[in-house]
């Protein structure tokens, strides 16, 4: 009775590493997740740790769609980073034309970010916090999308 205990905490323990790493895995796009014509998918990357820069405004040719600034600021995962630490801008199946980088404050845009273009990198601020920013993005066939990234800065 005891080896059936202990065979059972084990395949306990196993079942929740797998679904931590398998959660863990979705914290990011991946080619796979952005297979659709009009899905603009993005990574932030810092250090060691990356988030997925969550879609809010888009327009095309064909359609507009919008989501809430609050919604999607409680539904953003914090990319956590250091003091002035370099944060990358992953553009896993889309390339954008142009990317302006602003920094928010609410609804409001309360300041442009300097971006290297030629890495799509910016530093984190200098002082500890969370930070909001949107990637104001224009893709080919003139499409723009508003992307929002949640900064921590320790």
């Amino acid at each position: 009775m005891r080896k059936n205990s202990i065979l059972v905490t084990i395949l306990l323990g196993v079942i929740i590493i797998l679904v931590i790493a398998l959660n863990e895995s979705k914290s990011v796009y991946s080619v796979e997740d952005c297979q659709e014509e009009y899905s603009y998918c993005i990574n932030a990357k810092a250090d060691r740790n990356a988030v997925k820069v969550l879609n809010g405004t888009m327009s095309t040719l064909r359609f507009e769609a919008d989501s809430s600034f609050e919604l999607l600021s409680k539904e953003l995962d914090a990319l956590k980073v250091g003091k002035r630490e370099l944060i990358t801008l992953d553009f896993i199946n889309q390339i954008p034309t142009r990317i302006n980088v602003y920094q928010k404050e609410g609804i409001e845009r309360i300041a442009e970010i300097k971006v290297n273009m030629s890495e799509y990198s910016f530093m984190s601020p200098e002082e500890s916090g969370v930070y909001i920013y949107e990637i104001y993005a224009t893709y080919p066939l003139a499409t723009t999308v508003h992307h929002y990234l949640k900064i921590k800065v320790k």
